[in-house]
């Protein structure tokens, strides 16, 4: 099973050279990690404070954090989408190849490629901060790294679960906005309608659920622990909504993380599950 899952994988990977899938995900994660960083440099005033790695997760977390899933998403939504729509599907579950192994091989296929092209985009980065800026806190800067290919991963899987459930462009399309909006800003939405519901001002402080409703949003999370990975972690992220004196373990960066965590693991199950049930016919 192990070989034909690879079989699959690659030829994901050469499709995705094909249709230039690869090359439009290595300039978009270019022009968001090593343009960002060298523009922050271009554009940094010689009267301000030194520019330090600081400055680079700020202002690449919050671009990564917002552009980064959708970035992901239209390169995945079409893995195994665009060979249902086309029939295509049932001719490679004939040769004979498992749901599951295809499913698998996919998403290996899309992760390899979307982590790939990321780690490229962040070693042009790396170089430009190391080359450019005169305050370098390598391992907080190399540690954000990291917490952005979990990110990216997360939304492989999302884009793999509208690709395991929908046999229409049009629909995966729909969907794939659909879930961009629904985090990006459905999401908030509902915290704002559960102030509202809840009479917000009768709290000294906001309370502590509107937290736990945030950090469970991938993109929240993201940004909150990036936030953490600052040198100077009290310059509290404008996305953010400050704890002031609440006191909880939901506005903590470790459960944050943890959420990270059990997105990118739930994200493609889901659409694993959806595609094995799905009619193919």
């Amino acid at each position: 099973m192990r070989r034909k899952v690879l079989l699959v994988m690659r030829r994901d990977v050469l499709q995705s050279r094909r249709d230039r899938t690869l090359l439009g995900l290595g300039v978009a994660f270019l022009l968001l990690t090593a343009v960002t960083a060298f523009v922050q440099q271009l554009l940094h005033s010689p009267y301000a404070p030194p520019l330090t790695t600081d400055e680079t997760i700020f202002a690449g977390g919050s671009l990564l954090s917002i552009l980064g899933p959708l970035v992901v998403l239209v390169a995945t939504y079409g893995a195994v989408l665009n060979e249902r729509a086309s029939g295509a599907v049932r001719f490679t579950l004939g040769l004979p190849v498992s749901r599951a192994t295809v499913y698998a091989g996919k998403y290996l296929g899309r992760i390899g490629i979307v982590l790939g092209t990321a780690i490229v985009g962040f070693a042009v980065a790396t170089a430009v901060v190391l080359l450019t800026y005169p305050t370098v806190y390598l391992g907080q800067y190399l540690l954000f790294v990291a917490v952005t290919l979990l990110y990216a991963a997360i939304w492989v899987g999302f884009g793999l679960s509208i690709s395991g459930t929908f046999s229409s462009v049009t629909r995966g399309v729909a969907a794939l906005v659909g879930v961009f909006v629904v985090f990006r800003l459905g999401w908030m939405g509902v915290q704002m309608v559960g102030l509202r519901l809840a009479d917000a001002s009768v709290y000294r402080d906001t309370p502590a659920w509107y937290f736990l409703l945030g950090r469970l949003n991938p993109m929240n999370a993201y940004v909150r622990v990036s936030n953490e990975l600052m040198v100077e972690p009290e310059r509290y992220h404008p996305l953010l909504t400050h704890p002031g004196n609440v006191e909880t373990v939901w506005v903590s960066a470790e459960f944050s993380f943890a959420v990270l965590v059990v997105w990118a693991v739930v994200a493609p199950l889901f659409g694993y599950v959806r595609f094995g049930r799905a009619d193919l016919d």
